[in-house]
């Protein structure tokens, strides 16, 4: 049949993970359908031009001069996939994209810093709190993690969060400090605003979060609070066991999939 575009082209104003990847992870299943491998424009407005510098097109059958949204696809065609749909979102990402390289590439330069087990932290603060999600203290989310490594044998703890002082606490914490600790060069915010909201159109800070969610994926077990950033982990690594320690407020793909649980 001949496509009905050959191009998806448009300019997001919201996040990187939880809208611009997932909107163009669920009109997948639709271009999939019709056959609809197209060439792909995507810039944000927070963090620049994700397409390519992100993910790369894996094949490209473009039988149009025709373009469209993204936001007009996802409004006409989006795909609900729900808590069974990891696996199938797995697939049909790859089958559609490839990760760049460079970011591959230090992906792999952090992982060869896991020694044994590796537990992934992840403490996403600034917006997302109350917003989004119930809130969690940095204080409690330690105490919950304190107590889930006396129980559990690890040797290194993978730490990420996009507030500095979450990480000055936890990596100041008496008992985890015979840990083996990763952290990355991933930016923080040290004055608790979201940082997409002070820059405008840094790929450099879209480098860094894939880099961060594709690590997290490497982990044996991860503990986090509510971000897409790292809910997609289960759509890189389906199979990886993933536990927010506070609650998502929206039936959305893939935060709502993650569970809710306590080790106090």
């Amino acid at each position: 049949m001949t496509a009905e575009f050959g191009l998806i082209k448009d300019k997001i104003n919201n996040g990187l993970f939880g809208s611009t990847m997932t909107w163009i992870l669920e009109i997948l299943p639709y271009l999939k359908k019709n056959n609809i491998y197209p060439n792909w424009d995507i810039d944000t407005y927070c963090y620049g031009k994700i397409v390519p510098a992100l993910i790369i097109p894996n094949k490209i059958i473009v039988n149009s001069n025709k373009t469209i949204t993204l936001t007009e696809l996802k409004t006409k065609h989006s795909h609900n996939f729900n808590a069974n749909s990891c696996t199938i979102a797995n697939n049909i990402f790859f089958e559609y994209f490839r990760i760049a390289p460079d970011i591959l590439e230090k992906v792999e330069l952090y992982k060869k810093k896991f020694i044994g087990k590796t537990l992934g932290i992840h403490y996403r603060g600034t917006d997302k709190m109350n917003s989004e999600s119930t809130h969690i203290s940095i204080e409690l989310f330690i105490r919950n993690i304190v107590a889930f490594l006396d129980k559990n044998m690890y040797t290194s703890l993978l730490i990420l969060s996009d507030e500095q002082d979450f990480i000055n606490k936890i990596t100041q914490t008496i008992t985890l400090k015979k840990y083996n600790i990763i952290i990355t060069e991933s930016i923080k915010s040290v004055n608790n605003k979201p940082l997409h909201f002070e820059k405008t159109s840094n790929i450099n800070d879209a480098k860094y979060a894939m880099v961060d969610s594709l690590l997290l994926s490497k982990c044996d077990y991860v503990i986090k609070t509510s971000s897409c950033l790292s809910d997609w982990v289960k759509i890189w690594n389906p199979s990886i066991n993933v536990y927010n320690l506070n609650k998502f407020n929206y039936a959305w793909f893939p935060q709502a999939i993650i569970p809710s649980v306590s080790y106090l």
